[in-house]
C-alpha cells in the first residue's frame, strides 16, 4: 500500500486533557504537511481548527459524549449541534456504555439515530465509539448490529481512555455482522437500466457503494447513464474521484433538498452534469 494511500485513511487526533492552543495548530499543519484525511480536536478548539485547516482538504472532526459516553441524551444531542455549528465535519461520538451494559439497547439507538439523523441532514459524518476494551465478541456484535441500525458511517473501537484499547484481534468480529446485500441482484438491476437515481449522503456511502459493487473499474459502466444525486460538494467531490459523473447537487446541504432536487431534476428533463472541480 502506498504512503499516501496510509495517510488518506488517518484522522490525526490530539484529545489529551493538557492540550493546548499551540498543539493544535502544529496536529493541524502535520495534517496538511502529511495528507492526512482529518484532524480530531477537543470541542473547546474546534472553531480555531477550522481556522488553521482553512483552504486545505483535511477534514475536521470533535468528539460528543467523550470519554464516558454517559451524558444525557439531550445534553449529546446539543454537543453534536454546537459542534457542527463551529465547523466540525464529523463527530466521533461515545456510546453509552453504562445504558448498553444495563441492556437498554433500544434507548442507545435511539440517541445515536438522533445524532445521526441530524448530522447526515447538514451533510456530517458520525462515528461510533463502542470502546471494544469493555466488550465480549458478543457484545461487540450487538453494538455494531446498533450502528447499523442508526446508520452511522464507521464504527470506532476505542477512545484510548477506557480498557485495552484497540487491537487488530476484535476487527474480524465487526465483519460478522456487516449488513446482507444481495450484490448479484443490485449489480444485475443496474446493468438492466431498473435503477434511475443514485443518491450519496456521505463521502463513506460513495466509497462504501464502490467497494460493494467491486471496484471503481467496475462501478463506472454501471453508473453510465444513470442520473447520480450527492448531498454536498464534499460528497461529491469523493464521487468524482472514483470516477462518477455528479448530475445532482442541491444548494443546501440537507436531505429534503436532495430530494427536492432530484425530483426538480426529472420534471425539467435537465441532463446538465455539476462538478466540485475548479
Amino acid at each position: 500500500m502506498e504512503t499516501n494511500h496510509v495517510a488518506s485513511r488517518i484522522d490525526h487526533t490530539l484529545l489529551k486533557p493538557d492540550t493546548t492552543l499551540e498543539k493544535i495548530k502544529i496536529l493541524c499543519s502535520e495534517a496538511i504537511e502529511h495528507g492526512f484525511v482529518a484532524v480530531c480536536v477537543p470541542p473547546c478548539f474546534v472553531t480555531q481548527a477550522e481556522q488553521f485547516l482553512e483552504g486545505s482538504k483535511v477534514k475536521l472532526a470533535t468528539v460528543v459524549g467523550f470519554p464516558l459516553g454517559y451524558s444525557n441524551s439531550l445534553i449529546k444531542v446539543e454537543e453534536a449541534k454546537r459542534a457542527m455549528e463551529d465547523g466540525a465535519d464529523e463527530l466521533d461520538v461515545v456510546m453509552n456504555i453504562a445504558s448498553f451494559f444495563s441492556g437498554n439497547d433500544k434507548e442507545i439507538l435511539k440517541e445515536i439515530q438522533s445524532i445521526t439523523q441530524l448530522a447526515h441532514l447538514k451533510g456530517k459524518q458520525v462515528k461510533l465509539i463502542i470502546e471494544t476494551g469493555l466488550l465480549s465478541n458478543n457484545d461487540i456484535r450487538n453494538a455494531c448490529s446498533i450502528a447499523i441500525k442508526a446508520e452511522v458511517d464507521y464504527v470506532k473501537t476505542s477512545t484510548g481512555f477506557n480498557g485495552e484499547g484497540a487491537t487488530v484481534e476484535v476487527i474480524p468480529v465487526y465483519r460478522t455482522i456487516a449488513p446482507a446485500v444481495d450484490v448479484a441482484s443490485l449489480t444485475q438491476q443496474l446493468h438492466d437500466g431498473q435503477v434511475a437515481v443514485v443518491t450519496f449522503t456521505s463521502s463513506s456511502t460513495v466509497r462504501n457503494f464502490v467497494e460493494l459493487l467491486g471496484g471503481r473499474n467496475r462501478v463506472r459502466p454501471l453508473l453510465a447513464g444513470l442520473v447520480v444525486a450527492c448531498i454536498g460538494p464534499i460528497t461529491a467531490h469523493t464521487a468524482e474521484e472514483y470516477g462518477m459523473t455528479v448530475t445532482v447537487m442541491p444548494d443546501e446541504n440537507t436531505v429534503p433538498a436532495l430530494a427536492e432536487a432530484i425530483v426538480r431534476h426529472f420534471k425539467e428533463g435537465a441532463r446538465v452534469a455539476v462538478s466540485t472541480r475548479s
